[in-house]
């Protein structure tokens, strides 16, 4: 059995469909819950495991420039970062 390639696209869809969001709530720069949270998090992962530039999933999202991405992305990173100081510690 092979396994499927997932996307970019998949992944988005694939969130979205999880919170019962719209895609519209999460391709906007409003900072209502939890939308906010997820793009930040998407970003995160396009950027470090699909690869794709800041300008790249600025434009998917719909955003005029790349700083809310670099925002985004830093944003999570520090979750990411505490995350595994806390883990470490118990």
């Amino acid at each position: 059995m092979a396994l499927k390639t997932v996307t970019s696209e998949d992944l988005t869809e694939k969130a979205c469909a999880y919170l019962g969001l719209p895609k519209n709530k999460i391709f906007n720069e409003t900072r209502e819950q939890p939308g906010v949270s997820l793009r930040w998090a998407l970003q995160y992962v396009l950027r470090k495991r699909f690869g794709e530039s800041y300008t790249g999933i600025a434009r998917r999202m719909g955003f005029a420039t790349h700083g809310t991405v670099i925002y985004g992305v830093k944003k999570i990173q520090g979750l990411v970062k505490k995350a595994r100081i806390l883990s470490r510690e118990n």
